[in-house]
């Protein structure tokens, strides 16, 4: 199954948000289409490219959309690939298609010239495996909407049985004045075209905060999961786990067994340097971060193992130095992140695990049965109890 790690910035994308350009990236990589490295724009004119992704059939190359034909309010472009050679034409505020790149370009308040272009550079989808796993719901990758629209997806994964129907989702947001840029990630047991993102069927969303200029990220998926971790400022870490887990128990007895983990409850109006106890990975269970579909179909927030076992994951203080998960002669053991509730153990997240912060450092990797394992921390802490490990699938 599909992982995939870079770095996006501001001129990754259409977009002068890195936030929102990587959630253009994790749309991409999930549907399996083609996706913009970076986008140069030295125009005269100063209107705006939206909407710009790849296909199924996208290659690796560089497009050149180059104004042909001005006029007071519009304009004509010329659209040639480096290994697709020349397309069809561009008009200013029809959307374009040309089977390998797709975009709207609007006009802005001073007119396009002739020689105004864009230089696009862009990849083919990662896997064409990628295309089956997740399928798109809703996407609002900006211009569609309007000029200005955050970005938004819905997804639908079919599970590892091929037959399932797990509903996730994520959007953007942010304050230029009060400088946060971040992307709230929903779990929802059903879609409704009609309905906002917040108001989906039993929609819960938690956030993960992002940045504006440079984001480096790693994400890995099934056809059930996405989990990703991003770091911004540096050194700050957030992580999230959207769909389903492993439940131990039959279908018939547990019939959507889902997690929407992230940072911080909610959409908070919040910077990633935000230090408070709400902030914070929520695989250590117990806190509104982590959120669980329960059996009877509730939302819960349960404990998770090893972190409620305070001896082992050496959250007491009482002879702290012997109770520390820690390497054993240089090997570090990873131990399956459990869900558990007074109502018994439900399961556990797929491909997501605790290990010991001993002398580790974030983006540490390992590998176990033939995996890769990347490990990242919790924000910025570094305590025994403040790491875990994501398998690469």
């Amino acid at each position: 199954m599909p992982n995939h790690a870079a770095l996006v910035t501001n001129t990754t994308g259409v977009s002068p948000y890195a936030h929102r350009n990587l959630c253009d990236r994790i749309f991409a990589l999930l549907t399996g289409i083609g996706y913009t490295t970076s986008i140069t724009k030295p125009l005269v004119g100063n209107g705006v490219m939206y909407y710009c992704e790849g296909t199924a059939t996208t290659v690796a190359e560089t497009w050149t959309v180059t104004c042909t034909a001005a006029a007071t309010n519009g304009g004509t472009f010329s659209v040639v690939g480096s290994v697709t050679g020349a397309t069809a034409s561009a008009t200013v505020g029809t959307a374009y298609d040309n089977g390998k790149i797709k975009f709207i370009i609007n006009d802005g308040a001073t007119d396009f010239i002739v020689g105004d272009f864009w230089s696009i550079v862009v990849a083919a989808p990662l896997s064409t495996a990628s295309a089956t796993l997740w399928e798109s719901q809703r996407w609002y990758p900006g211009g569609n909407a309007s000029a200005s629209s955050q970005r938004e997806m819905i997804l639908k994964g079919k599970g590892l049985s091929g037959t399932e129907e797990i509903f996730v989702g994520m959007y953007s947001y942010e304050s230029v004045g009060s400088d946060y840029y971040n992307i709230a990630c929903g779990v929802m047991t059903g879609y409704v075209p009609g309905n906002s993102f917040i108001t989906q069927p039993n929609v819960v969303y938690n956030t993960i905060f992002a940045h504006n200029t440079a984001i480096n990220y790693w994400i890995s998926w099934n056809a059930q999961k996405i989990a990703i971790c991003i770091k911004v400022g540096g050194a700050t870490y957030e992580s999230a786990y959207l769909g389903k887990f492993n439940p131990y128990c039959p279908p018939n007895q547990y019939p959507y067994p889902v997690v929407c983990s992230a940072m911080y409850d909610g959409a908070p109006a919040v910077r990633y340097s935000d230090v408070s106890a709400n902030h914070g990975f929520g695989y250590k269970g117990n806190n509104t971060r982590f959120d669980v579909r329960s059996p009877g179909g509730v939302w819960e927030t349960p404990y998770t193992f090893p972190w409620v076992e305070a001896r082992l994951s050496n959250s007491n203080t009482q002879d702290s130095t012997n109770d520390q998960i820690r390497d054993t002669g240089g090997y570090y053991p990873l131990t399956p992140v459990m869900i558990l509730s007074s109502n018994g153990i439900y399961g556990e997240l797929d491909g997501i695990y605790h290990i010991s912060g001993f002398n580790n450092v974030p983006e540490n990797t390992t590998t176990v049965d033939g995996k890769q394992h990347i490990m990242f921390s919790d924000r910025t802490l570094t305590g025994f109890i403040d790491f875990y490990a994501m398998r690469l699938d």
